[in-house]
């Protein structure tokens, strides 16, 4: 429920796992006007998630790419599991979602990101208008965009983020508080990531 995906990664959810539209848009029905991060958390496991078992395990989006790299599906949606990756892992993943986030600019499209319901819910309801290039940030709920459920970044700030993800990790701060892939168990792991293209 609290994996954040991009614009594309929820076209792509949509696209390839159209049988879901109903369980997302029954679990995004069941967020309150006051939407927030621990709300989402109640909504329980993953609606993808079956017996344990990812249903749309091809077209997943990184962030569970990243964390199953070092923890299997069955820790979905347990608030009491660290879903910790290594530093430099997450690191391809913001670095990817971002360079994907400003191809889509360059398509002349209004890329966002948010988490997986909302986001998916939001791409399900405006497909057509988001490759038309609309700007869907006023068909959202201002409840969902306060709370960053749903953001909508600028070509700037993505461009400034992405500079500022390269200064954290060419300097070796890491505010996020994730392990470094030096530290962990079989950095074979790590090389087994496998961002799309």
């Amino acid at each position: 429920m609290t994996v954040i995906v991009s614009s594309q990664e929820a076209r792509a959810l949509v696209r390839d796992a159209p049988g879901f539209t109903d369980a997302v848009e029954s679990a995004v029905a069941r967020l309150s006007p006051v939407a927030s991060l621990n709300e989402l958390l109640d909504l329980g496991p993953c609606v993808y998630l079956d017996g344990g078992e990812c249903q749309v395990y091809a077209s997943r989006p990184d962030a569970c790419r990243a964390c199953h790299v070092w923890h299997d599906s069955l820790h979905c949606g347990r608030q009491d599991f660290d879903m910790c990756t290594p530093a430099e892992l997450n690191q391809l993943r913001l670095q990817h979602m971002g360079k994907r986030m400003l191809e889509e600019f360059a398509r002349g499209r209004r890329p966002f990101r948010g988490y997986l319901l909302p986001a998916v819910w939001l791409m399900s309801r405006r497909l057509d208008d988001y490759l038309a290039g609309a700007d869907l940030r006023a068909t959202v709920a201002q409840r969902w965009r306060q709370t960053d459920l749903l953001e909508f970044p600028t070509e700037e700030a993505l461009r400034r983020e992405a500079a500022e993800l390269e200064a954290v990790f060419r300097d070796e701060y890491n505010p996020m508080g994730f392990p470094r892939a030096a530290r962990a168990r079989d950095r074979r792991l790590l090389a087994a990531f496998d961002l799309r293209t």
